[in-house]
């Protein structure tokens, strides 16, 4: 829930143009993979 209230709130605020949802930024090592992929999966549902 938190992962998915944090996407977003930064493509409610940012989502109006073209915009470069960089992965480079904050995710360490332990990151779960899982996490990473249901952040790709929302960026990419986000319309």
């Amino acid at each position: 829930k938190a992962l998915a209230d944090g996407v977003d709130a930064i493509l409610k605020t940012l989502g109006g143009g073209p915009l470069i949802f960089n992965l480079g930024h904050g995710i360490t090592p332990e990151t779960p993979v899982a996490h990473v992929e249901a952040m790709v999966k929302m960026v990419r549902s986000h319309r």
